[in-house]
């Protein structure tokens, strides 16, 4: 697979972010990466979810209808997608 290499980094950095990664120190100094939690507690819907929540907790945003209203769209939303047979878990992923 080609990807720029800087398309990488800020993968690399988001999925760190939303701690779905965590980097390690290997031989040389340089840095690997390796799953921040188990990894049969991961689907594609988790790392969605891992990477849409990351930091949404730090914005000031007023409770409103609307926004209420918002939340709990989102919130069944991401019930869809985990109850989807689309969403494999990621050991599933990496063998198919």
């Amino acid at each position: 697979m080609q990807c720029p290499i800087r398309l990488v980094r800020r993968v690399l950095e988001d999925l760190t972010a939303a701690r779905v990664l965590s980097p390690v120190v290997m031989k040389r100094n340089t840095i690997g990466y390796q799953p921040a939690r188990p990894v049969a507690d991961l689907s594609i819907a988790k790392v969605l979810q891992l990477l849409n929540h990351n930091g949404v907790a730090d914005l000031p945003i007023a409770d409103s209808p609307s926004v209420k209203s918002l939340k709990e769209r989102l919130v069944k939303l991401e019930e869809e997608i985990s109850g989807s047979s689309a969403n494999l878990d990621l050991a599933a992923l990496a063998a198919s």
